[in-house]
């Protein structure tokens, strides 16, 4: 469960795909596409190394991703004011950083918390026992009843 007011990292994650993914579209569809191309391959490269729940190669952990998610997004507002770059990519650019900005602020970092799971009873008075022998009990006595109506049923 995420802290009050900040997002799961799986939340996070999934941004950062689509921002970089993005990223990468407009560097794509701009006359100059390196800087832009450069910055969105780099978000999606550092969401796909980070060990959560959608990381492709899982080489570093949620602290380490976080400054790596900073030092990003720096790079990213420089990039915003590289020169040669026409104003339409810069405008895409400036949005798709302060979208970033807002994902890296609004997250919760913490690592998961394992779930404990209740140890089953090995013992015949334990509560799983009683729920099995309670579900055959009366798995069979309907599989009588019904045996006994088709037999009825047969007959007349």
């Amino acid at each position: 469960m995420a802290a009050p007011g900040k997002r799961s990292f799986w939340l996070h994650q999934l941004a950062e795909y689509i921002v970089g993914g993005a990223m990468l579209a407009a560097g794509l569809q701009s006359p100059k596409p390196l800087v832009p191309a450069l910055v969105g391959s780099l978000i999606l490269i550092n969401t796909a190394i980070v060990d959560a729940p959608f990381g492709a190669f899982r080489l570093v952990g949620r602290r380490l991703h976080r400054m790596l998610d900073y030092i990003v997004l720096g790079v990213a507002i420089v990039a915003c004011a590289a020169p040669g770059t026409d104003v339409a990519t810069r405008l895409v650019q400036l949005l798709i950083v302060i979208v970033l900005a807002v994902v890296v602020w609004r997250t919760d970092y913490s690592a998961a918390k394992p779930k404990v799971k209740q140890p089953v009873s090995p013992t015949p008075e334990g509560k799983a026992d009683e729920i099995g022998r309670f579900a055959g009990h009366t798995a069979g006595t309907w599989a009588s009843k019904i045996r006994d109506k088709s037999r009825e049923f047969k007959q007349s």
